[in-house]
């Protein structure tokens, strides 16, 4: 978590996706990498669904939760996940390495 917000880079986070209380925030890294976060800001929980190519990932890329410390099963370019009410999804911050341009945190 540390290394994302001091990436040499210094790039700013953006919003890249909203939809109610549901939001997708990103970060370009340092290395062709990208930072991704999956906020459900409503009290409830709500499955929310991740295009890579709505990030700007093109082609296949590795996931890794930074929080858990593992690697994510991300089949295709499309995945739906589940963010408790209040939270932030799995339970942190992803990582994402690959196709031409990123890694998600």
């Amino acid at each position: 978590m540390i290394a994302i917000d001091q990436d040499k880079d210094g790039k700013q986070g953006r919003q890249a996706w909203k939809s109610g209380d549901q939001e997708i925030w990103t970060r370009p890294l340092s290395g062709k990498a990208q930072a991704v976060a999956i906020f459900n800001r409503a009290t409830a929980p709500a499955k929310v669904a991740v295009n890579l190519g709505d990030l700007g990932i093109n082609g296949k890329a590795r996931v890794r939760d930074l929080w858990l410390h593992k690697d994510i099963d991300w089949q295709g370019t499309d995945h739906s996940v589940t963010v408790p009410g209040m939270a932030c999804f799995p339970s942190g911050k992803l990582i994402l390495h690959g196709g031409s341009s990123v890694r998600h945190s």
